[in-house]
């Protein structure tokens, strides 16, 4: 099931690749701009008569229903914005309509505040709220502080979450949550730098690779969400056997071997030694073998991250994992953009790229790396199709538990297989250490 929930995401991650590149490169500045400004300001303003003979003659006129100006240079960008709208309010027709299989609630508490079910799970509550809180703070001062000041809050922020993670989960789900949010934080986010180099214009980067929108946003992101699939049929054929420790850290050291591809265009090896066109090495390597090995590492997490969910409340514990793991990107996209700083890295004129390739070692490949023994110390050894350690028993609202031993491994340390009451989000831990013993 989860394997066919993603399959469908990254079928719609497609479409929207399809389109995203040409709408973006739309310059109605050049000659030919106009027959794709016309088609495009008929799509958006309605403007061409049914006969289809005549568009508005000037952008003013094609889009008079939001007063778009599409002659301007980079309208694409605005346009691909008013597009998204009624796509992003289609979400709302399920609920709206009933069709989600949620209970309704009693007459007698509806819009009313459940306080026994907010005490019982009050450790989810105050590790979802300090999670929001951190990150809101980053978010402002992303706006307000330099990035010195970002990097120490940011760090601070992490040790503060890092510390009720640890204090008000059961032991099981904090090591896990707690390895979800360093991998996030430590694959370093340089979308800033790696970006530009390759769109960045020949006065910019001169020799450079001098991607279109259409080719970097488009059809690469195409090769990159049909490599997707591939990775999610190879997870399902064959990944899904294997236990979660071997599937994190053999797909991470892959992962971020994948990711030098990068240095090699970077460093223009790739037309040095090699003798391949930058879009070539751009396909092979980061468009298709990173994306695919990265959902053969993204697969585990989720599967994982749904078996630590308990009854119940599954909606609100996997959105406060899911929450957590999402601040670590951030906190690593705000470091990221401290190093950036730090390496020199200038995106406009005069641009200068000299370092960008020893950065890209340094976020995309050591600090990933890192999170390889980790592995060892976090993550249960454990078949994916097996019970997690203690996770039966930890979760079971009956209180009657089930096996947790993996058939396939020696005894797990009793410390690990004590049973728990049933409000165990909220109760004592079930393990005194987040080392699993294989």
């Amino acid at each position: 099931m989860v394997s066919f929930i993603w399959g469908a995401v990254s079928f719609g991650t497609l479409i929207g690749a399809a389109t995203l590149g040409p709408i973006t490169d739309i310059d109605t500045t050049s000659a030919a701009a106009p027959p794709v400004k016309g088609v495009v300001a008929a799509a958006v303003g309605g403007v061409m008569n049914p006969a289809g003979r005549k568009v508005a003659s000037t952008a003013a006129e094609a889009s008079p229903l939001w007063g778009m100006n599409l002659s301007k240079k980079g309208a694409g960008s605005l346009l691909i914005f008013v597009m998204c709208i009624p796509l992003a309010l289609q979400s709302l027709v399920p609920p709206l309509l009933g069709w989600m299989p949620d209970q309704r609630v009693p007459a007698e508490k509806n819009n009313k505040i459940d306080w026994g079910k907010l005490r019982e799970q009050r450790s989810i509550l105050l590790l979802a709220v300090a999670t929001s809180v951190c990150a809101l703070g980053l978010i402002l001062l992303s706006f307000l502080g330099s990035g010195p000041v970002q990097l120490v809050y940011a760090l601070t922020a992490c040790t503060v979450c890092l510390y009720l993670n640890y204090t008000l989960l059961p032991k099981t789900m904090a090591c896990c949550n707690i390895y979800f949010f360093l991998t996030s934080l430590l694959w370093i986010q340089i979308p800033g730098g790696v970006d530009y180099f390759y769109t960045a214009d020949e006065q910019c980067v001169p020799g450079g690779p001098h991607f279109s929108n259409t080719f970097y946003l488009t059809w690469a992101n195409i090769i990159g969400t049909i490599a997707q699939i591939a990775g999610i049929y190879l997870f399902q054929r064959w990944i899904s056997t294997w236990t979660f420790r071997a599937a994190f850290w053999v797909t991470t050291f892959v992962q971020c071997v994948a990711s030098m591809a990068d240095i090699i265009i970077i460093r223009r090896w790739n037309k040095t030694y090699l003798g391949v066109s930058d879009e070539s090495s751009f396909m092979l390597g980061s468009a298709m073998l990173f994306q695919l090995v990265y959902m053969l590492d993204y697969m585990p997490g989720i599967l994982l991250m749904s078996k630590l969910c308990p009854p119940s409340v599954e909606a609100s514990v996997f959105a406060t994992m899911a929450g957590f793991s999402n601040f670590g990107a951030s906190v690593g996209q705000a470091v990221g953009g401290v190093l950036l700083d730090l390496a020199g890295i200038k995106t406009t004129h005069p641009c200068n790229f000299d370092n960008l390739s020893l950065l890209v070692f340094f976020c995309h490949f050591v600090a990933p790396v890192i999170t390889v023994p980790l592995t060892f110390l976090l993550i249960p050894n454990t078949y994916m199709d097996d019970p997690l350690p203690g996770g039966t028993e930890l979760f079971d609202p009956s209180g009657s538990g089930g096996t947790t031993e993996n058939p396939h491994d020696p005894p797990m340390p009793p410390t690990l297989n004590s049973s728990m009451a049933p409000a165990a989000l909220s109760l004592e831990d079930n393990a005194d250490q987040c080392y699993f013993w294989s």
